[in-house]
């Protein structure tokens, strides 16, 4: 499958909604249909004030009109113990039900990876769930002992922001510490 990148600060309309459909499909929610996904989609690409190498990014396979695979990519300054860190969260990572088998999750992973590879990030953190976990390894990720907080919750800055039950890191060979991962946010 072939993989573009769509740049967020300059997403159409159109694109944002096939978008916001397939996340609507994968992740319904009652609050939250296509066209609000859409939207958030634009939301983050306009709040976006960065260097253009990082800037957020769907990562989409077309067929045709209708996006069947996507990721989503941004900047995100964490703290690793007291050092800040940049690192690429990686988010919104789906296929179209219709299309499993067709390699586009793997896909758009390799894709969002690439960036790493490629030095733009030096490491992607991300959540998921331990169904999905062996697929990450297979990329060459693996999962973060380290405790998640975010300091900047002020109800609970000791409690994890990410909602998936496995946090996990890419490549592996990156400088990492064991000391807690302060996301400085809510989870992704």
């Amino acid at each position: 499958p072939t993989v573009v990148s769509t740049s967020l600060p300059s997403i159409n309309e159109a694109d944002a909604l096939a978008i916001g459909t397939l996340l609507a499909r994968i992740w319904p929610r009652d609050d939250s249909g296509p066209q609000q996904r859409a939207d958030k989609l634009v939301r983050v690409g306009a709040e976006y004030a960065g260097p253009e190498t990082t800037q957020p990014r769907s990562l989409v396979v077309w067929d045709g009109g209708e996006a069947i695979g996507h990721a989503m990519v941004f900047e995100r300054a964490i703290h690793l113990g007291d050092a800040p860190l940049s690192v690429m969260a990686l988010a919104a990572v789906c296929s179209n039900p219709d299309r499993r088998g067709e390699g586009l999750g793997n896909a758009v992973v390799r894709a969002a990876f690439d960036l790493v590879d490629d030095g733009v990030f030096p490491v992607s953190l991300f959540q998921t769930s331990f169904p999905v976990e062996a697929f990450y390894n297979r990329f060459g990720a693996a999962r973060v002992e380290n405790r998640v907080v975010n300091s900047l919750n002020t109800d609970d800055p000791s409690a994890n922001p990410f909602w998936d039950d496995i946090v996990m890191r890419y490549p592996t060979t990156a400088g990492w510490s064991d000391a807690d991962v302060d996301l400085r946010g809510p989870g992704y």
